[in-house]
C-alpha cells in the first residue's frame, strides 16, 4: 500500500463521513457513506491541501526574498515590521484588499469587468483538458486537442469586449492590436 496525499485526504473524509453517518438514520447515512461522494470530496480536500500548501509557500519565499533583498540594501522595512519581518506580506495583502476598483465613467460596467474575468476563465479551463502525468490527467477527452483550440479562440473575443465596454479610442485600438496579435499567434 502506497501512502500520497490523496490517498490520505481520502481515508480522512472517509472516516469522517462514516463517523458522522454512523449517528444519522438510515437513508441520509447510505447517501453520506456513497463511495462517489467520499470520492468527490476526497478530491476537493487534496486540491485545498494544495492550494493551502502553495499559498503558504508563497508567502514564506516573499517573505524570505524581502528578507535577503533588505539586507543586500539596507533597508528597514522588510526586516522590522512585526516579529522578524513577518507581518510585511499580511500589511500588504491588507493594503490590497483596501484598494478601490476603478471604472472609467463612460465604460459600460458589465463587459469592463466581464471581459477580463471571461478571459481568465478560458485560460484556466485549459488546465483542466492537459494530462498532468502519465498516472494523473484532470480530463482528457477524446477531443481534448479541438476543445484547447476552441477555448484559445475566445480569448481575443474577451480581450476585444474588454477594450470596446472601456469606450475609449485608444484603449480599443490596443484591444484591437492585442487580439489581432492573438489571432496571428493562432493561425
Amino acid at each position: 500500500m502506497s501512502l500520497s496525499l490523496y490517498s490520505v485526504a481520502h481515508d480522512l473524509v472517509a472516516l469522517v463521513l462514516t463517523a458522522i453517518g454512523s449517528v444519522l438514520p438510515s437513508p441520509l447515512s447510505l447517501w453520506i457513506t456513497n463511495a462517489g461522494l467520499i470520492t468527490a470530496l476526497g478530491v476537493i480536500v487534496f486540491a485545498a491541501i494544495l492550494l493551502i500548501a502553495s499559498m503558504l509557500n508563497t508567502i514564506v519565499l516573499i517573505w524570505f526574498e524581502r528578507k535577503l533583498l533588505g539586507r543586500f540594501m539596507d533597508r528597514r522595512g522588510a526586516m522590522h515590521v512585526g516579529f522578524a519581518g513577518l507581518l510585511q506580506n499580511f500589511a500588504d495583502g491588507l493594503k490590497l484588499m483596501r484598494k478601490n476598483t476603478f471604472r472609467p465613467d463612460e465604460a459600460d460596467g458589465l463587459g469592463f469587468y466581464l471581459g477580463p474575468t471571461a478571459y481568465m476563465v478560458t485560460s484556466l479551463i485549459l488546465f483542466g483538458i492537459l494530462p498532468v502525468s502519465t498516472g494523473w490527467n484532470s480530463g482528457v477527452l477524446p477531443l481534448s486537442l479541438l476543445l484547447a483550440l476552441v477555448v484559445f479562440s475566445f480569448a481575443p473575443l474577451f480581450i476585444f469586449i474588454s477594450a470596446w465596454s472601456s469606450n475609449n479610442k485608444y484603449s480599443l485600438m490596443g484591444g484591437m492590436r492585442s487580439a489581432a496579435q492573438m489571432i496571428a499567434y493562432e493561425v
